[in-house]
């Protein structure tokens, strides 16, 4: 599910899934990673391409799994 704009859209592909989750993690430091396996929680910032979009990322473990916020920071330019 995505918010766009104050409005919830429901999203046209898969959720993510606990090791989709964990995957992102595998590219952040071990600090991060850490921070995440002590405390089912991290926030840590993503870029996507060198200079396209950047997201403030946040993932916390929850007693159904893990779950993921990306919150878009930079938006891409065309």
């Amino acid at each position: 599910m995505f918010r766009i704009e104050q409005s919830f859209q429901h999203a046209q592909i898969p959720p993510l899934t606990t090791e989709d989750i964990e995957a992102v993690l595998s590219f952040k430091t071990e600090g991060i990673r850490e921070q995440y396996r002590q405390n089912g929680l991290a926030d840590f910032p993503l870029t996507y391409g060198e200079d396209y979009a950047a997201f403030q990322v946040t993932v916390l473990r929850t007693a159904g799994g893990s779950l993921a916020i990306f919150r878009l920071v930079k938006k891409p330019t065309l």
